[in-house]
């Protein structure tokens, strides 16, 4: 059982968002060796990502990819088509350090796909109400954008979904084009893997999110 978005779906782009209880998807997706970065490598269908990496972009017809997270921010990107897709994989570091505006960018580039034409969706992550960062975070956060680090009642919390928000505006996403799927992987231990929430009991354990280009 994976979790959709109706923007993707009304366009017929396969993807699914991960729950602590989904099965691995039959068709197996490529992943990279997450490291909080912001690299973004392309892959294809006839290649193991076998690197590191924390996003991925594929035009090759057919080609599933992912991501994991167990509190990070999953983001699938895709033409309206499905010809392109990404999945990025962002945590704090990697979203205020840029990974989203390098996906942006790749996709513009290599890709062919300006921003305007691309449809995203943010899955499950820490949310702003649960989302309590320490002094590293704080510090780096602060100097770049203020405006999604804390309120008078929690000065300490990170709102990563609303930063990212932010910067497909900014890089020209419409609004129209991007979607959320408003869920605290915190909060939720019903449906989510956490690492904030479990700590040390988390074994390792975490959720994959993928999206597959267009046959």
């Amino acid at each position: 059982m994976y979790l959709r978005h109706p923007l993707l779906s009304s366009y017929g782009i396969e993807h699914g968002f991960g729950l602590a209880l989904s099965k691995d998807p039959a068709s197996r997706p490529l992943t990279a060796r997450q490291v909080h970065g912001v690299d973004v490598r392309r892959v294809d269908e006839n290649r193991d990502a076998a690197f590191e990496a924390d996003g991925l972009w594929t035009e090759a017809p057919g080609t599933r990819i992912g991501i994991w997270t167990a509190d990070c921010l999953p983001v699938l990107f895709a033409d309206k088509g499905g010809r392109v897709v990404s999945a990025v994989h962002a945590g704090w570091r990697g979203a205020v350090r840029g990974i989203v505006t390098e996906a942006l960018e790749r996709l513009k580039k290599e890709g062919n796909v300006p921003p305007s034409n691309l449809l995203v969706v943010l899955g499950p992550s820490a949310g702003r109400c649960c989302y309590e960062v320490g002094p590293e975070v704080h510090s780096e956060a602060l100097s770049r954008y203020p405006d999604f680090l804390g309120r008078k009642a929690h000065p300490n919390h990170f709102d990563l979904p609303g930063l990212v928000l932010h910067q497909l505006a900014s890089a020209g996403v419409p609004s129209s084009q991007t979607g959320s799927i408003d869920l605290c992987t915190i909060c939720h231990p019903e449906l989510f893997f956490s690492h904030r929430r479990q700590g040390s009991l988390r074994s390792g354990r975490s959720m994959i999110n993928w999206i597959q280009s267009a046959t």
